[in-house]
């Protein structure tokens, strides 16, 4: 089985492994992460394990990114019937588990460093992270590991998500379209479709795109917005002007959202602001994230935004991050 580095996680090999053997497919849970250890290292180290993987979130309630689910290897394949869903794994090795825990991986893996992750043991996509410790350290390697081993496991969910959603192709009428009558391009899978909110505000112009279930009753609502106009001085606004920026589009177009901006940054696609919106005359509200991109003499605003009551956020957030990643300006 390939070894591979922490840092990057890469797609290949989601089909099949590099042997060409077959794997059975993981599109279960991508937000789970199953521990194997025996029960004194896990009492040893399990609040660092959680502070990791957790990394909890306030979308507006709190929440986890990843549970986590620990398995004592002497129940591992009992537990592990249904692998090719729970597909990813962080195995703890110290000497006093060593020999048990080898004994449920070693035909497949063999690691040789006290950190090393490997792809597509026994389902694909799968990663499988091994941290091999002294008992007395294992929670500080843990903690000290603790960004790698989350960022690893997040990649590995997103590719998977991105695979997923790509997987019968994407729109390409409507990137040919868009193209065609707006010059700019994106990848737009097939089952979001072009909302009723589009048309113009203050000179610029905006096409709304929601996932074909948005709306319903029990299901995740997913919007991905575009909103451009004219302005050749390249000035990215400040969050407050943002704010407002934002709010009047959602007054026009979104029955009056608002929201309250939390962060601001740079990332693969371009500036950023993120935080809450909030409909306080539905009390509704959740997560959105904006990119403001400044090309060829117009500002762009990308915005995504969902509301799921009860349900977990971030890889919902995700999805419509790796969306927005496809798109781009044409000459």
């Amino acid at each position: 089985m390939k070894k591979i580095c922490l840092f990057p996680v890469v797609l290949g090999g989601f089909l099949f492994s590099c042997s060409g053997n077959y794997r059975p497919h993981a599109f279960g849970p991508r937000d789970i992460v199953q521990v194997v250890t025996d029960s004194t290292t896990w009492e040893l180290c399990q609040n660092e394990v959680k502070e990791v993987l957790w990394d909890t979130r306030y979308y507006p309630s709190f929440e986890h990114v990843f549970d986590i689910e620990w398995v004592s290897p002497d129940l591992f394949w009992e537990e592990k019937t249904d692998y090719w869903r729970r597909h990813n794994i962080l195995f703890i090795v110290t000497p006093e588990n060593r020999e048990e825990m080898w004994n449920l991986f070693r035909e497949k893996i063999q690691p040789t460093t006290e950190l090393e992750s490997f792809q597509d043991v026994w389902a694909s996509p799968q990663l499988i992270i091994v941290l091999k410790s002294d008992t007395s350290s294992v929670a500080g390697l843990v903690e000290e590991n603790g960004e790698e081993i989350f960022q690893s496991f997040y990649r590995a969910s997103s590719e998977r998500i991105e695979y997923m959603i790509y997987a019968g192709g994407y729109q390409e009428n409507l990137s040919l379209a868009t193209r065609a009558q707006f010059g700019f391009d994106v990848m737009m899978p097939y089952y979001y479709v072009v909302a009723d909110s589009q048309g113009s505000v203050e000179k610029g112009h905006l096409i709304s795109v929601q996932h074909m279930r948005s709306g319903t009753d029990n299901a995740v609502s997913r919007y991905v917005s575009f909103f451009w106009f004219e302005d050749s001085s390249g000035e990215i606004p400040d969050a407050e002007t943002f704010k407002l920026f934002r709010d009047n589009i959602s007054e026009a177009f979104f029955e009056g959202d608002s929201c309250v901006v939390e962060s601001y940054g740079e990332d693969d696609i371009g500036c950023f602001y993120s935080g809450l919106w909030q409909n306080s005359r539905k009390s509704i509200g959740g997560p959105f994230k904006s990119w403001i991109l400044s090309e060829k003499g117009r500002i762009f605003v990308i915005d995504v935004h969902l509301f799921a009551p009860g349900n977990k956020k971030s890889f919902y957030l995700e999805e419509l991050r790796l969306i927005a990643k496809t798109f781009k300006t044409i000459s």
